[in-house]
């Protein structure tokens, strides 16, 4: 990952946040990056060059210490009470402290939360749990982008001016895709941020999300089809509604690992529409089916065969469906398959 996306994702996520939050990687233990907060509160230049190492703001820290032995293990965050801060002029400030494991692949990164507060525990950890896991989001877009990069440096020569336009314009979206899912997930639950309403054509999205995920179906062998009703308009965020589509269908490719996935848009009467996504998957056990919607829920079997995932992606399905006034059903029977039953208000215009 280039430091230009590096630098974006901090910005995005934290330099703009208001808590006193730092980003440091297990390297020489440098801190990255700090925002207002920190540095209102440590008293450094969050723009000087050289930037403060953990040693220079934990009194006492060393290689034995509970936030190095955290960065060794396989635990997503940790709370630590009463760490002794020291600001610029040594000057002792006690504090919580709230880390949290970011799973960018090829790159360490931690989010230290400084809280000076203790009544703000509980609301602080809810509000950045799932800033923890935000490579839930971000994978599927950064393994395509990985993959088409593959596949231009695989091609030929006289292949590559005729292909690379195409594969450059997926990149793009991507990435673009990418921030904006960053910036979703942090104002998801907050009141803030006014959704973009819009009238547009469900099949774009669908059509498009299949595209950017038609590699990671073709190497698992898997056939990727679709029905689709290309009269139908929905009235909504087109970009949420995307949202809603990818995290479905690379649900269904990530735990489908043979046979087909069939994505059907319709309508059922004059004022609802239905997107139906089946797979001939691994299924689900019919005791976890009712939770299979709840923040951070996953199947203990799937944890247990360390399959990757922190149990975001339905949560924020039935999220935004909600948000579009629509409902989302599942029927699911282990070893034979998933069906995932979307409906939407969709008038006739």
């Amino acid at each position: 990952m280039n430091d230009k996306l590096i630098n974006e994702l901090i910005r995005v996520l934290f330099v703009e946040s208001g808590e006193s939050i730092f980003i440091f990687s297990d390297e020489n233990w440098s801190i990255r990056e700090f925002n207002e907060s920190t540095s209102a509160l440590l008293l450094y230049d969050r723009y000087e060059e050289k930037k403060p190492g953990l040693g220079d703001i934990i009194k006492n820290f060393s290689d034995s210490s509970s936030i190095v032995q955290f960065t060794k293990s396989s635990h997503q965050n940790i709370y630590l009470e009463d760490i002794i801060f020291i600001n610029r002029y040594e000057t002792e400030i006690i504090a919580d402290l709230q880390i949290f494991r970011m799973n960018l692949d090829d790159f360490n990164l931690y989010l230290g939360i400084v809280i000076v507060d203790s009544f703000k525990k509980d609301s602080l950890r809810l509000r950045y749990e799932y800033i923890s896991n935000i490579s839930h989001e971000i994978r599927a877009p950064l393994a395509a982008i990985n993959g088409m990069v593959e596949l231009m440096q695989n091609k030929e020569g006289e292949r590559v001016d005729l292909e690379s336009k195409s594969l450059l314009e997926s990149i793009r979206k991507n990435l673009i895709r990418m921030k904006t899912i960053l910036d979703n997930l942090l104002r998801l639950d907050s009141s803030v941020r006014m959704p973009y309403i819009e009238l547009f054509y469900p099949f774009e999205s669908i059509i498009e999300t299949i595209k950017l995920l038609e590699l990671f179906a073709k190497e698992k062998g898997l056939l990727v089809s679709s029905v689709i009703d290309k009269s139908i308009q929905l009235r909504g965020d087109k970009f949420e509604f995307s949202q809603i589509i990818t995290n479905l269908l690379s649900n269904s490719i990530k735990y489908t690992n043979s046979g087909k996935i069939e994505i059907i848009l319709s309508r059922i009467s004059k004022d609802i529409c239905c997107i139906d996504i089946i797979d001939t998957g691994i299924g689900i056990k019919k005791e976890y089916i009712p939770f299979i919607f709840n923040r951070f829920f996953r199947d203990p079997s799937l944890i247990s065969k360390n399959v990757n995932g922190v149990g975001l992606g339905l949560w924020i399905v039935k999220e935004l469906t909600t948000k579009m006034k629509g409902t989302i059903e599942l029927e699911s029977e282990l070893g034979v398959g998933t069906k995932f039953k979307l409906k939407f208000p969709a008038p006739y215009l």
